[in-house]
């Protein structure tokens, strides 16, 4: 059954890939900023400006924390006013981007929090500035968390762009519910 339906399912793949390669690629441009925002301004961690910290902070947990299916609701006129459209896979990477970044900083902020204390006072000993040290050494020392965060966010970025088909976002979602479960083929939902 599913030879029948594979020109549907390379289409979908193709719109889950759009999706996944723009959001990605915002998660990344807004994500590492955004985390590392959050951990230089910690008031636990020598933050100079804590409203600054509780002011991403509660924007990151509101939007990590909001039914996803809602949010994406929510966003449609915001999507419609930035792209002149609301369905499709382009105007999907909008809330999926949105989601991602914020994921994505906060996973950041937790492995820049591990990195060891020894590694801002050996950058300090060494006359580092504020960049060196974010550059040199902090991102070198959290490379690999770094890369793990990023590998968590895109693996529960597809998870989240399988919804974006339920409200007309296109992709492996809508495959899945329009082929596969209203047709009751649920081998090929599967």
């Amino acid at each position: 059954a599913l030879i029948e339906y594979w020109p549907s399912l390379i289409n979908s793949l193709k719109e889950t890939g759009i999706m996944m390669a723009i959001s990605m690629f915002v998660c990344v441009l807004g994500g590492l900023p955004v985390g590392l925002g959050l951990y230089l301004t910690n008031p636990k961690v020598r933050g100079t400006h804590p409203w600054l910290y509780w002011l991403l902070n509660f924007i990151v947990t509101v939007v990590r924390s909001f039914p996803y299916l809602l949010l994406v609701i929510a966003l449609i006129p915001v999507t419609r006013s930035i792209l002149g459209k609301a369905f499709g896979p382009v105007p999907s990477s909008i809330p999926l981007s949105i989601v991602a970044v914020a994921i994505f900083a906060r996973l950041v902020e937790q492995v820049l929090l591990d990195v060891p204390e020894e590694i801002y006072a050996l950058s300090n000993s060494l006359g580092a500035s504020r960049f060196q040290y974010i550059w040199h050494f902090l991102f070198v020392e959290a490379r690999s968390g770094l890369v793990l965060a990023y590998t968590t966010t895109t693996v529960s970025m597809i998870s989240y762009s399988t919804v974006m088909g339920v409200v007309g976002g296109g992709g492996i979602g809508d495959f899945a519910v329009r082929v596969g479960y209203q047709r009751y083929e649920y081998g090929v939902m599967y």
